[in-house]
């Protein structure tokens, strides 16, 4: 019986020594891992990734327009054009020019989707 019980007591401080080197291995991969994801994300501007993104949707999107929807979607929003100046530039009502600025948007909403706050600001600042 004693011998069983030192067997026994033997095996569980094995076992024990063995799992704490493998804990410890696993802390100092995951320590390595996070060290390594750190410097990645130090190393890029987030910012520039997420305006890339977004200009290569707006692009896309307003590309897939129709030309007229397109067009009064610049004169609005690049030019910042009122209303009624693309109206009469296109010779187009008020209301076709509010309704086609409601489709666009729409599409924008669409396709931007959780970027469409930036989205906007990007558009704002700059030409497309």
């Amino acid at each position: 019986m004693f011998i069983a019980v030192r067997n026994a007591c033997m095996d569980y401080r094995r076992a024990s020594t063995r799992h704490q080197k493998v804990y410890e291995n696993i802390l100092n991969t995951e320590r390595g891992v996070m060290e390594y994801y750190s410097r990645a994300i130090e190393s890029c501007d987030p910012s520039q990734i997420f305006t890339d993104e977004i200009t290569d949707i707006l692009r896309k999107t307003l590309k897939d327009l129709p030309a007229s929807q397109r067009q009064i979607f610049v004169m609005s929003r690049v030019e910042g054009k009122t209303y009624n100046e693309i109206a009469q530039e296109l010779g187009l009502t008020y209301k076709q020019v509010d309704k086609s600025l409601q489709k666009t948007m729409k599409v924008l909403r669409q396709s931007l989707g959780e970027y469409l706050p930036l989205a906007l600001i990007l558009l704002a600042s700059s030409q497309y």
